[in-house]
């Protein structure tokens, strides 16, 4: 029965609106110049001047093509691969927990401007971890991830900031315990068979409280990309 839902038909709606997403933002940025970049990036003391829609925006602004490519592939790679586990929905709970949780670490690590969908890809990352560890008789063995390579990857992914100074691995680290968070909240032991109206109230409700604590935080210090 198991297997059998590998050979289904899935669907990838929500990882694919998120890349054209991302693409269409990069290709006002290129068009239209650095005003677009100043318009959507996320900034605390803008969003809660009256710009809440910086929550947002800056989820699918990028610094520059290589900064966009990484996070297509992350989110073309995890983020099919989490969608075709426990579907579309569930799996745009996990992209907005995601994307607020790398937004809020980020505030608290005093980062003053990020852009990147980085947030999103860990936080698909730290779901598809949570459903290896937690339910791993209920994924098919084409869908299961072989558990080093994966973990030397998140411990990579980690060790980057180190390097590179200008990556927001605060936001990083948010991103990937919301994903992590959301997909405990939104998964059952039979994944997309389970009913879905009681978790995605509780999923719906953190993200608009991390939406309100985001909003009203105080100035913060520093610049990264995630």
């Amino acid at each position: 029965e198991v297997e059998e839902t590998a050979r289904q038909p899935g669907s990838q709606r929500t990882t694919r609106v998120l890349v054209f997403a991302c693409l269409a933002a990069f290709a006002l940025q290129v068009w239209l110049g650095p005003g677009v970049h100043h318009a959507g990036f996320f900034s605390a003391m803008l969003a809660a001047r009256g710009e809440p829609w910086r929550l947002i925006t800056a989820n699918l602004l990028h610094a520059g093509p290589t900064h966009l490519a990484f996070n297509v592939l992350g989110l073309l790679v995890l983020g099919g691969l989490l969608e075709r586990t426990i579907g579309s929905m569930r799996t745009a709970l996990v992209a907005g927990l995601g994307a607020l949780g790398a937004t809020l670490a980020g505030l608290l690590a005093g980062y003053d401007a990020m852009v990147g969908a980085s947030g999103i890809v860990t936080g698909f990352a730290g779901a598809l971890l949570w459903l290896e560890l937690r339910l791993p008789e209920r994924l098919p063995a084409q869908w299961r991830l072989p558990r080093r390579p994966f973990v030397a990857a998140l411990l990579a992914d980690a060790a980057l900031p180190l390097l590179m100074p200008e990556i927001a691995g605060a936001a990083h680290l948010g991103g990937f315990a919301a994903g992590a968070l959301a997909a405990a909240l939104v998964t059952g032991p039979n994944l997309q068979r389970d009913p879905l109206r009681p978790a995605a109230g509780v999923a719906v409700a953190l993200v608009f409280a991390v939406t309100g604590c985001t909003s009203s935080a105080g100035p913060p210090r520093r610049r990264a990309s995630v």
